[in-house]
């Protein structure tokens, strides 16, 4: 079955509930003296902790600001459900005002490895560029395939008068990335 990608409408956030994110994680990076070291650690994601923790009580609320705000969401339907979701926020950010944050890229268990991340990755590249930003910024989880998808879209690790500070304050333990456009 061929795979849909549109924008979200913000009535249809609610379908983050139909992801899967459960994943299994073999290796964690950290950000040791300017370099990203990957070290082996084993997590088990459970999709019951990522609907409990994340969806309703933040990920929502905050995807609904966004949308709100001027930024704007894009899905990946298969005609049986929703398959994966990206967002971009609107503020300008970075010393030269030239760099949007991209949010949320969640791709359902099931879905992962078809190019579906790619193409969502793509379309916020696209509405970045048309929105007149130079990079996007990415603050990445830790695992070793959210880095490494990162890294092969053409990201790198942010220098540190690149990184977001408010950002940086909410999330410390993640990877923080520019993704030159």
């Amino acid at each position: 079955m061929s795979i849909e990608f549109r924008k979200l409408a913000r009535n249809e956030i609610s379908l983050l509930r139909q992801i899967d994110r459960s994943e299994t994680i073999d290796g964690i990076y950290y950000h040791k003296d300017g370099q990203l070291v990957l070290e082996k650690e084993h997590h088990d994601v459970s999709n019951e902790w990522w609907q409990s923790q994340r969806i309703e009580p933040v990920i929502i609320p905050e995807l609904e600001r966004l949308l709100d705000s001027g930024g704007v969401a894009f899905g990946a339907f298969d005609g049986k459900g929703f398959a994966g979701i990206v967002a971009l926020g609107a503020d300008q950010i970075g010393k030269e005002k030239d760099t949007l944050i991209m949010h949320f890229l969640h791709i359902s268990q099931s879905y992962r490895g078809r190019g579906i991340g790619s193409t969502l990755v793509s379309m916020v590249k696209k509405t970045a560029l048309e929105r007149g930003a130079k990079r996007l910024y990415i603050s990445s989880i830790p695992s070793k395939n959210s880095v490494s998808f990162y890294l092969n879209q053409g990201a790198r690790v942010a220098e540190t008068d690149e990184v977001e500070p408010n950002l940086f304050e909410l999330e410390p333990e993640d990877i923080h990335m520019i993704l030159p456009l």
